[in-house]
């Protein structure tokens, strides 16, 4: 190989710097909305886990036959979680806290046998 073919390859680190910086412009301009996605996300993650939950009572209350009530962990603040309990007592399911979503509701839902609230 001839030096003048050799030296042609690959890249300055004047090159290098220039790109670098060029990305770093790009992502400044990039984190703001990311941001904004991120709390979207948690914020539909988070009615999605309410739902689901409610849905869940609704099903086991026909299922079973009997009450079925979804009771958050604290009086009214929903974002530190809920439990779904059947008649008896028993956990059907325990919803952890959101993080970073803010949440309040009503002293809980009972659904009845015939799956009506």
């Amino acid at each position: 190989m001839n030096s003048a073919a050799a030296s042609g390859r690959g890249f300055t680190l004047v090159e290098l710097m220039i790109t670098v910086t060029i990305l770093a412009i790009m992502a400044s301009f990039a984190l703001p909305s990311f941001g904004r996605f991120i709390r979207d996300q948690r914020v539909k993650n988070a009615a999605f886990d309410v739902y689901a939950s409610i849905i869940l009572a609704r099903s086991e209350s026909i299922k079973r036959g009997s009450d079925v009530q979804v009771n958050p962990t604290s009086t009214t603040n929903w974002a530190l979680g809920w439990s779904v309990v059947d008649g008896g007592g028993n956990n059907l399911k325990v919803q952890n806290a959101i993080a970073g979503v803010e949440t309040t509701g009503p002293a809980g839902l009972t659904y009845q046998r015939d799956g009506r609230i």
